[in-house]
């Protein structure tokens, strides 16, 4: 009957310094899609015998396999004939049964997209979980020659830091105790 296409981003509400990027500012929200439809139980199906299975209507079929389609929590692709939407899941159904909807059932489907994040990964050792042990799981240690040792040691002549003075407190009666309780 219809549908609805929500595609929105979130600009930052602070501001942005001039020359930075502004695309580090903004992102994008989920993408969502609410579908209205009635399933009648006088007509029949798209396809012969897609909602006629199981006891009961085809309309109640019909959204008992929308339930069981968000239960299911698979990420779906929507084709609308705006666009082809990836990983969407069923956020919720509506379905309000009235006297006027005896034979049929009303539904309010809304689909929200499910935004995966990708990271760029390095692979620093073909065998990474094995680069620092032996074939005996001993640390392996490394030779530091002597002409590179000298030049990173402390010399025996090094002053050592200064302390803190010692200034005798001005008012030894004052108390951080309002109610002078503190003995």
């Amino acid at each position: 009957m219809s549908s609805d296409h929500y595609d929105q981003s979130v600009f930052t509400q602070h501001p942005v310094q001039s020359g930075a990027s502004i695309v580090d500012h903004i992102y994008a929200m989920p993408s969502r899609v609410v579908i209205e439809g009635v399933f009648s139980d006088a007509m029949d199906s798209y396809q012969n015998g897609q909602y006629s299975s199981g006891s009961g209507s085809k309309s109640t079929n019909a959204y008992l396999q929308f339930l069981s389609i968000k239960d299911g929590r698979q990420p779906l692709t929507l084709a609308t004939q705006l666009k082809t939407y990836t990983n969407m899941q069923i956020e919720s159904i509506r379905a309000p049964k009235t006297y006027r909807s005896f034979t049929s059932v009303p539904m309010t489907v809304v689909f929200k997209q499910i935004i995966l994040a990708t990271t760029a990964t390095t692979t620093t050792s073909s065998r990474p979980d094995q680069s620092q042990t032996t074939s005996g799981n001993q640390t392996q240690s490394n030779y530091v020659p002597p002409s590179l040792l000298s030049s990173y040691t402390s010399t025996p002549n090094a002053a050592p830091p200064p302390s803190a003075p010692n200034i005798p407190n001005p008012n030894p009666n004052w108390s951080s105790d309002p109610v002078g309780m503190a003995d």
